[in-house]
């Protein structure tokens, strides 16, 4: 793979990976720290109501076409927090239709042992751009 990472096809996949393991049920919150405030900054009603919502919003980034949402770092940068383990934090921002403001969302993918994707929730709120 080369050193310019990630690559658009692999921006892409991300997404794909995201979607795919949350229809499949794999999916968690990882750190809670952030997660009541981002609530209360999207209108969520809790738990379920994000995991209701969360596909609507990386079909909205596929869309408008995820290379293009890509807010993450080159290479992307790893979690420092115990709960995930080190994995790559994947960011996008767009402008949300559902949530009628540019969103923020940043998530990690696992592998399971049966090589299916795992979404590791890690925050999404109105976008500060730095």
């Amino acid at each position: 793979m080369s050193s310019h990472r990630p690559l658009p096809e692999e921006i892409r996949l991300k997404i794909e990976e995201a979607l795919t393991a949350i229809s499949m049920g794999n999916f968690q919150v990882g750190p809670h720290r952030h997660l009541y405030r981002d609530f209360e900054e999207c209108g969520f009603y809790g738990e379920d109501d994000l995991w209701q919502r969360l596909p609507d919003f990386l079909c909205e980034i596929k869309a408008k076409d995820p290379v293009l949402c890509y807010a993450g770092d080159e290479p992307p940068d790893i979690a420092f927090e115990p709960s995930l383990n080190g994995l790559e934090l994947w960011e996008y921002h767009w402008d949300s239709d559902s949530l009628n403001f540019r969103a923020y969302i940043k998530f990690c993918i696992q592998k399971g042992r049966n090589g299916q994707p795992h979404y590791l929730h890690v925050r999404v709120h109105p976008d500060r751009p730095e």
